[in-house]
């Protein structure tokens, strides 16, 4: 269709004042929505273009913008954060310190929940135990510093005799059940049962030693009534009545990697997190189901960089979106922060954080249940598979590096790859398309690219590597290495897919309105000509200079 007879539906028009809106609100603006159905009132924060509903006010939306210094490095980590917070996708963000990591998810929490909102975090030490990440049992009544004190006294017994080779055997058995997993030998439901099955042995023989810490640290009086602590991982999916509750697990690579694998049940399908957390602690409660508000975001340092850190271990690897904040960014954001005294220069945080254009989500374009079994969902298959393999096959054969002192060294940290991101991604295709402005169609292969970035090229250190990455994608879906025979005739993969696009958006409804919108332009185009025909012919009646017979002529008299 001619570009100069098409015209914008009312979804093109609403992600344009969208945009409008974030430049004119500094890429986060609050609005509220009233429900057609209910006629109740929701309030919403668009953070960068993605929509997330939120408890906080406008007021505190507003506040909580003046303590951020959003340069192009924090507007692309924040989105991030809000994309993997709204499709429920467990993030970690790996980079030098000063990086922002721990700042800017807490700061999505307060934009979500509100300005004085509490913030669920723990911080790793090479002392955390499944007592500060799953519970434990404890005398009712304990003040702060006695609870502290008791839960030191536990982890040194826990960590001693007959309990230490047990722990060291339920480990054996819980890395046996990861490989089993991720071989694809037992599915998601079976894992849980059997990771639930290992902490309820671990809890009975705890439960043993239970008195004999409590004798030891004065605590157990034979009135005393016994209260279950939950840890932070199941604060988060159960907390606040049960809506559960953002957690940042900060230092997570400092964490022992056995208490590591305590996170392993966060993983559930497509990538996502699970629908509960199965533990045998609380007095026959044996799960703990995923609240609406229940999300977790870890944090880390590079271990080849930081003394005391280890690496996160490699089936948490795949459990997670993983985005390393490369050390040039952190350059750029620290030189953000000096030029605008830490945002106390309002003229220069104003240019710092100018908003850089996004593509706005596309809501409910293609119908995905019709698509998907069709031509257009086959190739988008294929594409994907060809990425996925294709990138696996190269960090396997080269891995990542990691510039250490203007050396590049290879990394220590290792990643393993099953079938997750690419479900992570078809998430992604389902909530995030980005439209071709020409056209009005989805634009799959930019939609695709933007995904390619988030699960794939986001994971490595190495420049070098991450633009041979993307040089990749654009091969496979512009190159020769991609192309494939369609209809007879051999075409990219881009050429493929626009094609299709437009088939699936056309849809009797949007063909019909497509028809109707230009007929409209014919029937607006021919009275515009009329118009002009008619201005033209009074200006000729009123000329002095035209012969009064050439007048009589235009006005059809004889």
């Amino acid at each position: 269709m001619p570009e100069n007879l098409r015209f914008q539906s009312e979804d093109e028009i609403k992600e344009q004042e969208t945009l409008e809106h974030l430049k004119e609100e500094g890429g986060i603006y609050f609005h509220q929505e009233t429900n057609p159905e209910n006629g109740e009132t929701n309030n919403f924060v668009n953070i960068l273009g993605i929509e997330v509903e939120t408890y906080a006010s406008e007021e505190d939306i507003e506040s909580i913008k003046k303590e951020m210094i959003l340069s192009p490095v924090d507007q692309d980590l924040l989105r991030t954060i809000a994309q993997c917070y709204k499709l429920r996708q467990p993030l970690l963000f790996e980079g030098d310190p000063g990086a922002g990591k721990t700042f800017l998810i807490e700061k999505l929490t307060k934009l979500v929940h509100g300005k004085d909102a509490p913030v669920l975090e723990l911080v790793g030490t090479p002392r955390t135990s499944e007592l500060e990440i799953l519970g434990h049992w404890a005398p009712k009544g304990l003040k702060e510093k006695e609870s502290q004190e008791y839960k030191e006294i536990l982890k040194d017994v826990m960590g001693k005799g007959e309990l230490a080779e047990f722990q060291k055997h339920l480990n054996e058995e819980l890395e046996k059940l990861n490989a089993d997993f991720s071989d694809g030998k037992i599915n998601q439901e079976e894992f849980q049962a059997g990771f639930g099955e290992i902490s309820q042995k671990y809890v009975e023989e705890s439960r043993k030693i239970l008195l004999e810490a409590s004798q030891m640290a004065k605590f157990l009086k034979p009135e005393a009534e016994w209260e279950f602590k939950q840890g932070a991982l199941l604060q988060a999916y159960a907390g606040k009545e049960g809506k559960g509750y953002p957690l940042i697990v900060d230092e997570f690579n400092i964490i022992p990697s056995n208490y590591q694998q305590i996170f392993l049940q966060i993983s559930g399908r497509e990538g996502g997190m699970s629908d509960a957390i199965n533990f045998w602690g609380n007095s026959g409660k044996t799960s703990y189901k995923r609240g609406k508000d229940a999300w977790i975001a870890f944090a880390s340092n590079f271990p080849e960089k930081t003394p005391g850190r280890s690496e996160v271990v490699a089936p948490m690897t795949d459990r997670l979106v993983w985005k390393v904040i490369p050390t040039e960014d952190v350059t750029k954001k620290k030189g953000a922060i000096k030029k605008t005294a830490g945002g106390r220069l309002t003229k220069r945080t104003a240019e710092v954080s100018t908003f850089a254009e996004t593509e706005i989500p596309v809501e409910n374009n293609v119908e995905w249940d019709k698509v998907l079994d069709e031509q257009l969902g086959e190739q988008i298959a294929d594409i994907v598979d060809l990425l996925d393999t294709e990138f696996v096959k190269s960090y396997e054969q080269v891995g990542d590096t990691l510039n250490i002192k203007g050396e590049q060294r290879r990394r220590n940290q290792s990643m393993e790859f099953s079938g997750r991101n690419p479900l992570r991604l078809y998430s992604y295709l389902d909530n995030f398309q980005v439209r071709d402005k020409k056209t009005g169609f989805v634009d799959f292969a930019a939609t695709l690219l933007n995904a390619f970035e988030m699960y794939y090229v986001s994971r490595l250190a190495n420049e070098a590597t991450r633009k041979k990455m993307d040089a990749l994608f654009h091969q496979i879906m512009e190159g020769d290495t991609g192309k494939a025979k369609f209809e007879g005739q051999a075409r990219t993969r881009k050429e493929i897919l626009a094609i299709l696009s437009e088939r699936a958006s056309l849809t009797p409804e949007v063909a019909e309105q497509m028809e109707e919108q230009s007929k409209g332009a014919q029937e607006r185009e021919i009275l515009q000509a009329r118009h002009v025909a008619e201005d033209a012919e009074e200006k000729l009646l009123d000329n002095p200079n035209i012969p009064e017979e050439l007048k009589r002529m235009l006005r059809g008299e004889k």
